[in-house]
């Protein structure tokens, strides 16, 4: 187990890191992993200017490990309560990394000699980090253990996303002209139709996470846009037409963001589960096999209630001692 676990991850969690702001937490990282793995290659793959990757590896590794240490803002005062540990990035995802470099540890003291990670900034905006990485040189291995909080479960696949800007336009008219074409009134009503229409649908469901519009109260709006985030199993176009359908109108739906459903590997003698959230997995998948694992729960991630359990992060990294050793047996087979 990875010396004063608990300090550690602590002590990440209070250097702040949300997406764009990585680079404190980024150096607390590499000088933690100087002190615990002096015999890793480390490099810091530079994105922009204080934004980078952190990439280690010991001899050839076949299966590497990778999670992200931006966060999204806000979050808890960091403490610990009996078994929980409360903090920003507790599950999502600065307490996944050091459950891997836990594991990674223990692996290394049993004589494994063909070891890797890469954890990337910029999951929780837009990845940047995992693409980069993908677009320059990355380790030439077959498996990659991701870590998300998906409950100690080993996750068989996860939904797509979509986020969509839905805009409609109108003409300004005083608020008390009796015939209303207030694009906002519009809004509202082509929003209800569509939740609505979809509430039942087992293919996907909508976030309308931001809405914007209007000049003034006395005036009726000459425009509205609204930010929906789609979370889908079925391919991002097949959406896209519904909801065109259920509206009865084509152009007003613009993708700004599409990942497709992704499936992951499962280790034999173990059942996946099906995760409602998307990750860097899919920029990853273009190179690897990819398997999914992690403490914590997702329901607690981004709230002002995050946390992680210390007892599941233990039981995390034994389940990430077999599956890297699972793995890393089939590619020497293949």
């Amino acid at each position: 187990m990875l010396p004063d676990l608990q300090n550690n991850l602590l002590n990440f969690l209070k250097v702040e890191s949300f997406t764009g702001n990585e680079y404190r937490a980024g150096i607390y990282l590499v000088d933690m992993i100087k002190r615990f793995f002096p015999d890793f290659s480390l490099s810091l793959q530079e994105i922009d200017k204080n934004r980078f990757n952190v990439i280690g590896k010991l001899g050839n590794p076949k299966v590497i490990f990778s999670s992200h240490f931006d966060t999204v803002p806000g979050g808890p005062e960091v403490r610990v309560e009996s078994d929980l540990i409360y903090g920003r990035g507790s599950c999502d995802a600065k307490g996944q990394i050091i459950t891997q470099l836990s594991a990674i540890y223990d692996l290394s003291r049993a004589g494994a000699k063909d070891l890797g990670f890469v954890y990337v900034i910029g999951e929780e905006v837009d990845g940047i980090g995992s693409q980069h990485y993908m677009d320059n040189n990355p380790i030439n291995a077959k498996y990659l253990i991701n870590g998300e909080p998906t409950e100690c479960q080993f996750v068989s696949s996860s939904k797509g996303v979509i986020e969509v800007l839905f805009e409609i336009q109108a003409e300004s008219r005083h608020s008390c002209t009796r015939i209303n074409h207030s694009a906002i009134h519009q809004m509202i009503g082509q929003l209800n139709h569509l939740l609505v229409a979809v509430e039942k649908n087992s293919d996907f469901y909508i976030n309308v996470g931001k809405i914007e519009g209007g000049l003034a109260p006395n005036v009726q709006s000459p425009n509205c846009k609204a930010w929906l985030c789609i979370r889908t199993k079925i391919a991002p176009e097949q959406v896209i037409q519904q909801i065109e359908d259920i509206l009865n109108q084509s152009g007003l739906v613009v993708v700004s963001q599409s990942i497709p459903p992704l499936n992951f590997s499962v280790p034999k003698g173990y059942i996946g589960t099906d995760v409602d959230f998307c990750s860097d997995c899919f920029a990853f998948s273009k190179l690897y096999t990819v398997i999914m694992i992690g403490p914590g729960t997702i329901n607690d991630a981004h709230t002002e209630n995050e946390h992680v359990r210390l007892s599941e992060i233990f039981d995390c990294a034994n389940k990430l001692q077999l599956a890297f050793e699972y793995y890393d047996s089939l590619s020497n087979i293949s």
